[in-house]
């Protein structure tokens, strides 16, 4: 089977809905954002001293290793969809579905501790704002499936179930 890949917005559910998914098909679950601070030994906020790029580039070797095998659930961060060498290389192996969770239920949620982007913004409200701005249309435009998180959590793992039935039987 093809790896399912989570992409979206921090805050969309996309790693805890990614966890529940895995265990209950018993797949391999990835999270990449986990996995970069496993592989570099560095915290995010480690690496975002070191800068974006810095972080971008250990998010990109991990993207190429993780891509390399079949059959995962992977989560991937909220920017990882930045780079097209990313994408590229997911969808090499991967049925990329876009978690589209409304933003302003991501502002009532979210908690920016141990997010370099958001965490110390003197208004992490405007600075989602501006992410979402920039990345919404890039979860679109590469996404193969699109889910709406808007509602009960349930519905997400059916929705994400259906589709990963609808890929396993292609």
């Amino acid at each position: 089977m093809k790896n399912i890949v989570l992409i979206g917005m921090t805050g969309s559910g996309k790693s805890t809905a990614g966890r529940v998914i895995a265990n209950h098909l018993r797949y391999p679950f990835i999270d990449l954002d986990e996995a970069v601070v496993s592989f570099s030994g560095e915290t995010i906020p480690e690496m975002f001293e070191k800068g974006e790029e810095y972080f971008r580039d250990q998010e990109t070797g991990i993207t190429k290793e993780v891509s390399k095998r079949s059959g995962q659930i992977i989560a991937t961060g909220g920017g990882t969809i930045l780079r097209e060498e990313n994408v590229a290389l997911l969808k090499e192996n991967g049925v990329l579905i876009f978690i589209d969770r409304p933003l302003e239920t991501i502002k009532e949620n979210i908690n920016v501790d141990g997010r370099p982007l958001l965490e110390g913004e003197d208004d992490s409200h405007a600075k989602l704002d501006q992410m979402y701005e920039e990345r919404y249309a890039l979860y679109q435009e590469h996404s193969d499936y699109q889910i709406k998180n808007d509602g009960e959590f349930d519905d997400l793992l059916e929705e994400i179930d259906r589709i990963i039935q609808k890929v396993a039987g292609a």
